[in-house]
């Protein structure tokens, strides 16, 4: 970065960025992770994967520490990403264990409850692989007892270290979409409505809860809403949500859920609570 002023890094774009590289590029990455386009976030995942590509403990271990900070950020945004960039996440994770960097326990099982719920088989299989390859790192490092990197960083953590960094304080440089501005009284989230004849559940999203017209006419059905989940980003988890039962679409927002799946969706966010406060104390 030396040839550039912070100013003009802080106008490339992700794929300009991974020509560079260090704690302010890693930082900026992020940002893009965090408040980026669709195509900006794809393009930051793919980032990251090159970085990894080819590095080893041996010979890149300051490297392999500074990219992982992003590891928490990859982690939060995979079941909101597409199957192209979900398998770029993926691919991260595996270049990232085979630098024979270690993974503590917490990240293996975030990485593990992203392999349960994933229904693409390949997927699944490549998210298991990386945790294999995690395990058999341990071992080959414990026998032949070579260097290894110890990857531990929480979210949190990570923020502490990158929240003054000017590649992270800078807007990034794009005219977002206009966002209606929402009321404190408005009641954004995911619901949930259940017709009474066969169980079919519809999955949608709307900005007020209070004001919100399930249908514009009579249906010939009973229905009741059986659950919401009050988000600020109600796009991706109503995404989320469809991505994880399309197996079971019917027709639309609607769905085939079964006990189970309802239960799932009923103790969605004390899960997510438990994730967080686990991460957290680790």
């Amino acid at each position: 970065m030396s040839e550039l002023s912070m100013e003009d890094f802080n106008h490339l774009k992700p794929k300009e960025i991974r020509h560079y590289f260090g704690i302010q590029p890693v930082a900026r990455i992020i940002k893009y992770l965090q408040e980026g386009t669709p195509a900006h976030k794809s393009d930051a995942i793919r980032t990251i994967s090159y970085w990894l590509r080819g590095l080893d403990v041996r010979t890149a271990e300051d490297e392999i520490l500074t990219i992982s900070i992003a590891l928490p950020f990859l982690i939060e945004q995979f079941p909101l990403e597409s199957l192209q960039n979900r398998i770029s996440i993926t691919a991260s994770f595996y270049f990232l264990v085979k630098t024979h960097a270690i993974l503590d326990e917490k990240i293996v099982e975030l990485i593990n409850e992203l392999a349960t719920n994933e229904e693409d088989p390949f997927l699944k299989k490549k998210l298991m692989r990386a945790i294999s390859w995690n395990d058999s790192s341990k071992t080959f490092i414990s026998w032949m007892k070579c260097k290894a990197v110890y990857i531990n960083y929480t979210k949190e953590e990570v923020i502490k270290k990158i929240k003054d960094l000017e590649a992270y304080k800078s807007p990034l440089q794009y005219k977002p979409r206009q966002h209606i501005k929402v009321s404190v009284d408005d009641i954004q989230c995911v619901y949930f409505l259940q017709e009474k004849d066969n169980g079919y559940v519809k999955i949608g999203k709307t900005k007020n809860l209070r004001s919100k017209t399930f249908f514009p006419y009579l249906m010939p059905f009973k229905w009741e809403v059986i659950h919401t989940i009050e988000s600020s980003n109600i796009n991706s988890l109503e995404k989320y949500f469809h991505r994880l039962y399309r197996h079971k679409c019917i027709n639309g927002e609607w769905f085939n859920l079964d006990e189970q799946d309802i239960l799932d969706i009923k103790t969605f966010e004390l899960r997510s609570r438990k994730i967080q406060s686990e991460t957290k104390k680790g």
